[in-house]
């Protein structure tokens, strides 16, 4: 099942419930993910780079209700602005329970910005979005009228010194892209995107980040024109697209 979902807060240890950004999750049926997490405003000013943190990897389902989630290319793996391949360290696995309003209540322990990355338990609330609805105000899912259409692939980027993911859910996408060769800077040299397709069909960005944001496949593909392996070139990189739902 294809997830379109926002955090609502974070609660570290004794800590009150806070959110500092305006955090979303795409994740295709077949567990593929890009999580965005860029600072609200009146936080962005206080770091250097305007994302508290972004990641794209897969979901692997543990027992029971755990989750795990893996980093393929995250801002975690950014050191001086140098990408460093990180092994090791602890596994983001985070444990889900439903709550009566319809909201996911995730727990777990992980590194706590906020204290020099100490690892702490948190609590966080995620609520599900319908990516069906335009934009640019996002809207809560209703599962008893949830759209009886699914759409959604991941195009994927590797090449020399790059790596990226872009994923469109509905009418919704996000994408990131990290230069790995880069030498020392002061910030990472990652790119993000955020938007949706409108009525007109044509791209909408809420969110710009980095140098090579016009690299993204903002095509507005329709399903026939995708097949999975195939490439898609934008800007003389080659986008496969590695799932199609």
């Amino acid at each position: 099942m294809d997830i379109f979902s926002t955090r609502i807060s974070i609660q570290w240890a004794n800590d009150e419930p806070i959110e500092k950004t305006s955090t979303l999750v795409i994740q295709t049926a077949g567990g593929r993910f890009v999580d965005l997490r860029p600072f609200l405003p009146g936080y962005a000013d206080k770091a250097k780079f305007p994302m508290e943190f972004c990641n794209f990897g897969s979901t692997i389902e543990l027992e029971g209700s755990k989750k795990q989630f893996t980093q393929e290319l995250s801002l975690t793996k950014f050191v001086d602005g140098q990408y460093v391949e990180k092994v090791g360290g602890l596994p983001d696995i985070g444990e889900f329970e439903e709550l009566p309003n319809g909201d996911f209540k995730e727990v777990g322990e992980m590194a706590n910005p906020d204290r020099n990355n100490k690892i702490e338990p948190y609590i966080e609330i995620w609520r599900d979005l319908d990516p069906y609805k335009g934009g640019p105000q996002v809207e809560r899912l209703d599962p008893k009228n949830a759209p009886n259409i699914h759409f959604s692939y991941c195009l994927d980027l590797s090449s020399e010194g790059l790596k990226g993911r872009f994923i469109r859910i509905g009418n919704w996408f996000q994408g990131l892209l990290g230069q790995l060769n880069n030498p020392k800077r002061e910030t990472p040299a990652l790119s993000a995107i955020r938007g949706y397709y409108d009525s007109n069909g044509e791209a909408q960005i809420l969110l710009k980040v980095g140098e090579n944001t016009d690299d993204f496949p903002l095509k507005n593909y329709k399903s026939s024109q995708l097949t999975v392996g195939k490439s898609e070139p934008v800007n003389q990189l080659l986008w496969k697209c590695v799932e199609l739902n």
